[in-house]
C-alpha cells in the first residue's frame, strides 16, 4: 500500500561517493571495525531520536537484553541550541561547539568501548572525522545546519529558526535551487495561500521535543544519515506516479542558450557525408589532437549512467532518458523519424569518469571548432525534425527562474497566535541572478526570432472564439468590442 499498488515508484537511493563506498565495502580494520558499529555511528550523525513506549518489564533475569517497544515508533526533534548546562545532542551537535564536535559525539554516545585498544580508538575518531567531512560536502540537511551555526557565529544573541519544507509542489525548473555560488535578488511576487502544516520549524533553544510526520521527505534522512549521506528526499504524500524527470535550465552560474539555424539552400547540407566534418561523436586520439581530447573529455561525455550509475539524473524508468549510451556505426546516416544517426567507430578509443571507461557510445555530438573555441559544452545536431524545434520553443513559455522564501518571526509564542498572517510570512519570489540583472540591464534580447512572426487572429462571421471566466455575464461578454475584431478588418 505504500506505493500505491505499483503506481508510485520511490527515487533509488544515490550511490554513495566513493571514498565512504570504499568504507562499507573494504576487509581492512577499520572497515569491518565501521561495519559492526554502523548502528551507533549512524546514531552520532543522526538528528532525530526514536521515540515510543519502552516496554522495560520484559528484561528479567539474566537473560540477553531486549527492546520492546508498545504502541506505534516514531521520531523527535529538539531545538537548534541544547538548554543552559545541557549537552548538545542529535542535530545540535551540527550547531552547538562546533570546534569540538568530534569529542562532542564521541562523548555523547559513549566513546570508544572499555575494552578498546588505542588503535581501535583511534580508528573511532578517525572515522567520525571522516564521516563528519563527508556529510559536510554532501549533504543538503548537513549544510542547512551548517548556515545556522555560521549565523549563530556571527550573532550570538539572534533568535532563529529553520524551517525544513515538507511541500514539493512547484515545477523543478522553475523552482530548482541553484547549482553554483552566486549573488541573487528575491523579487516578492505572487503568494501561496498557507504554509504546509507538515513543515518542520526547529527553532533555536526550547528544551522542547517535537514529533516530526513520517510523511515529511526528509524524515528517513534525519534519521538516517548514514543512508541518505546527501540527505535527498524519500517518500511523501505528493511523489509523483513514476521518477519524473525536468531539465535543470538556469540558476547554474552563467547563462547558456538553445540555438537553432535555419541555413540558407546553398548552405545546407544536402548528404549525410557532409555531417561528418561539422558534428563528430566520437573521441579524438590523444596523441593527434591532445587539447581537443581533453575537452571531450571534460565536456562532451554523457554520464556514466546505466548499470554504473543508476542514480544519475537522466536515469527513468531504469533507463537514460537520453538514450545512452548510443550503438557503435561505422557511417553516419539517418533514420525513418528524421534523426541523425552520428558515426561512431568502434575503434577503442575511450576516456575514465567516475572509475568507469566510457568509448564513442557515450559522446554528446559536438563540433570541434565551436568546442575548442569557448571550452564548454556545447551540443550540436542536426535538426530535420519538428520535434527539435519544439523543443528549443518551449522554453520562451516556460517562465522566468523562481524561489520560494519563508519569513519566521523570532518570538517563540507567535506559533501559538491565532492572529498571525501566514500569507505575509510565506513569499513567492522571482530569482534574478546576477548574470540575468546584468543580461537585463544592457537590454540584451532575452529571446529572438529573424524574420518576426506575428500571430494574425482571423475567423469566419460569427465563428471568432470568446474567452471568458466562468463567473462572467454572459451578455457582458458578447458585447465586447475585441470579440468581432479581426486582423482583416480594420
Amino acid at each position: 500500500m505504500c506505493c500505491g499498488y505499483g503506481k508510485v515508484e520511490l527515487p533509488p537511493l544515490k550511490e554513495a561517493p566513493s571514498s565512504y563506498r570504499n568504507l562499507y565495502r573494504s576487509v581492512d580494520s577499520k572497515s569491518k571495525h565501521f561495519m559492526k558499529n554502523i548502528r551507533r555511528y549512524d546514531s552520532m550523525f543522526s538528528f532525530t531520536s526514536m521515540g515510543g513506549k519502552v516496554d522495560s518489564s520484559i528484561n528479567r533475569g539474566n537473560a540477553p537484553y531486549i527492546f520492546r517497544l508498545s504502541g506505534q515508533n516514531y521520531h523527535s526533534m529538539g531545538s537548534l541550541l541544547p538548554t543552559p548546562g545541557s549537552r548538545p545532542k542529535f542535530c545540535q551537535l551540527y550547531i552547538y561547539d562546533t570546534e569540538n564536535e568530534i569529542s562532542n559525539r564521541s562523548t555523547s554516545f559513549g566513546g570508544p568501548t572499555s575494552n578498546s585498544t588505542s588503535t581501535s580508538r583511534s580508528y573511532d575518531l578517525q572515522i567520525i572525522e571522516f564521516l563528519k567531512v563527508m556529510l559536510d560536502s554532501n549533504n543538503a540537511l548537513v549544510k542547512s545546519y551548517r548556515m545556522v551555526r555560521d549565523t549563530l557565529h556571527e550573532n550570538p544573541f539572534v533568535n532563529l529558526k529553520l524551517k525544513l519544507i515538507g511541500k514539493r509542489e512547484q515545477d523543478g525548473r522553475t523552482y530548482n535551487l541553484p547549482t553554483s555560488s552566486e549573488v541573487a535578488a528575491l523579487v516578492v511576487g505572487d503568494f501561496c495561500d498557507s504554509i504546509e502544516k507538515r513543515d518542520i520549524a526547529v527553532q533555536t533553544s526550547s528544551g522542547l521535543l517535537q514529533r516530526i510526520s513520517e510523511l515529511h521527505p526528509s524524515y528517513l534522512a534525519l534519521q538516517y544519515p548514514l543512508l541518505f549521506p546527501y540527505g535527498d528526499d524519500g517518500y511523501r504524500v505528493d511523489i509523483l506516479h513514476r521518477v519524473v524527470y525536468t531539465i535543470e535550465f538556469q540558476k547554474r552560474g552563467l547563462p547558456h542558450s538553445h540555438v537553432c539555424l535555419f541555413m540558407h539552400a546553398n548552405c545546407k547540407l544536402p548528404t549525410v557525408e557532409d555531417i561528418d566534418p561539422i558534428i563528430s561523436a566520437e573521441i579524438p586520439n590523444i596523441d593527434d589532437d591532445p587539447e581537443l581530447y581533453s575537452l571531450v573529455k571534460e565536456f562532451m561525455i554523457h554520464g556514466p549512467c546505466g548499470a554504473e550509475n543508476l542514480n544519475c539524473p537522466c536515469m527513468v524508468d531504469r533507463k537514460c532518458s537520453k538514450n545512452f549510451p548510443k550503438q557503435f556505426c561505422d557511417h553516419t546516416s539517418v533514420d525513418s523519424n528524421g534523426f541523425p544517426l552520428y558515426r561512431r567507430k568502434n575503434d577503442g578509443h575511450f576516456v575514465e569518469k567516475s572509475g568507469v571507461q566510457l568509448d564513442n557510445k557515450n559522446v554528446v555530438p559536438y563540433n570541434k571548432y565551436l568546442l575548442k573555441r569557448y571550452q564548454a559544452h556545447i551540443n550540436i545536431e542536426w535538426c530535420k525534425q519538428g520535434s527539435s524545434i519544439k523543443y528549443l520553443f518551449k522554453y520562451i513559455n516556460k517562465g522566468p527562474n523562481r524561489a520560494t522564501v519563508s519569513m519566521v518571526p523570532s518570538n517563540n509564542d507567535s506559533d501559538n497566535n491565532d492572529a498571525v498572517d501566514e500569507i505575509k510570512e510565506h513569499y513567492d519570489c522571482r530569482y534574478i541572478s546576477a548574470c540575468e540583472a546584468s543580461w537585463r540591464i544592457f537590454k540584451y534580447d532575452v529571446h529572438y526570432r529573424y524574420p518576426d512572426v506575428i500571430r494574425l487572429p482571423f475567423h469566419l462571421p460569427d465563428q471568432q472564439q470568446v474567452v471568458y471566466e466562468a463567473d462572467d455575464d454572459i451578455e457582458d461578454v458578447l458585447d465586447r468590442t475585441s470579440v468581432a475584431s479581426s486582423m482583416f478588418t480594420s
